[in-house]
């Protein structure tokens, strides 16, 4: 697996946007294609800028569940892909991922995702807590 990014972009919230190719062949000349997006997000109040920052959870409990940073990944895949056609689907994964940048590079989107990933994470405990 490559753990150097094919592509990288800074986003306007000052976090990086980063994709990285986990295609793998399956048989023959078929493969997966896969494009994952990744944004390191470190565990910080600048993401609340003017807004209040969060009373519940606060800042060192989102800490503790989560670490620091937290890593915001996706993925986009296509499979069973001729090899011909192995760099046409992987340019179009990228496109696909790259045109999300706007999302990302929201100025709320890291406080909010931060949130949602504690909430998450919470929730999963609650359903397994001899799992942690």
């Amino acid at each position: 697996m490559n753990d150097r990014p094919v592509h990288s972009i800074q986003l306007a919230n000052g976090l990086r946007l980063a994709l990285f190719d986990r295609s793998i062949q399956i048989a023959g000349d078929r493969y997966r294609i896969m494009v994952e997006a990744a944004i390191e997000i470190p565990v910080s109040l600048k993401w609340w800028g003017d807004t209040s920052p969060p009373r519940t959870p606060s800042i060192e409990e989102i800490r503790a569940t989560l670490g620091d940073p937290v890593i915001f990944r996706v993925r986009r895949e296509r499979n069973f892909i001729d090899q011909n056609e192995k760099s046409a689907v992987f340019q179009n994964l990228c496109d696909v991922l790259l045109a999300s940048a706007n999302y990302y590079a929201h100025p709320r989107f890291p406080a909010r995702f931060l949130l949602k990933s504690y909430a998450q994470s919470n929730r999963q405990h609650a359903a397994n807590p001899g799992s942690g």
